[in-house]
């Protein structure tokens, strides 16, 4: 069985959930960034892709592979970007905001909580400075993060010292 992607690149209002079981469903692409999908509860299932640069309206249960604007493998060539749920995000798969091109900048913006359910979170980051030198792809959570989620740093850079905050992998 071949899996292809789909890619929403319009407001899509419907009130239902969506279930990914198989492929890839990208909302939104570099050009179509106010993209959604509904209002539903969103579910991506093991082995499959949710990504895009757009928005999810609602909340997600990934159990596959969430991915933001050039992480996601269709959109390689493109530019960072940022994917957001509105709603709450559960993670029992991966998380993966890292280009293969080790390109830096990709933002995956949770609105609501992030519960962490033996998931893994998938970043590129240059070692350097912190503070404004500090660059790193980043998990923003508007609310409250619980549980266990693994985080792979694929690096760049030789490291340098950093103070205060040292450089900010995720926003809570």
């Amino acid at each position: 069985m071949r899996c292809r992607t789909t890619v929403l690149i319009a407001a899509n209002t419907y009130t239902g959930g969506t279930n990914v079981m198989a492929g890839t469903l990208a909302v939104g692409d570099a050009a179509d960034t106010s993209a959604t999908i509904g209002s539903g509860l969103t579910t991506v299932a093991a082995g499959a892709s949710l990504g895009g640069y757009g928005s999810v309206l609602s909340s997600v249960n990934n159990s596959g592979t969430v991915t933001a604007a050039n992480a996601l493998a269709s959109f390689a060539s493109g530019s960072t970007g940022t994917l957001r749920i509105a709603g709450n995000l559960n993670n029992a798969g991966i998380v993966n905001l890292a280009a293969a091109s080790g390109q830096i900048g990709n933002v995956l913006n949770v609105g609501g909580n992030y519960t962490g359910s033996n998931g893994q979170l998938v970043l590129n980051t240059l070692l350097n400075a912190s503070g404004a030198a500090s660059q790193s792809d980043q998990l923003v959570v508007g609310g409250n993060a619980s549980g266990t989620t693994a985080i792979k740093i694929n690096q760049s850079g030789t490291g340098a010292l950093t103070v205060g905050d040292g450089i900010e992998l995720a926003h809570l």
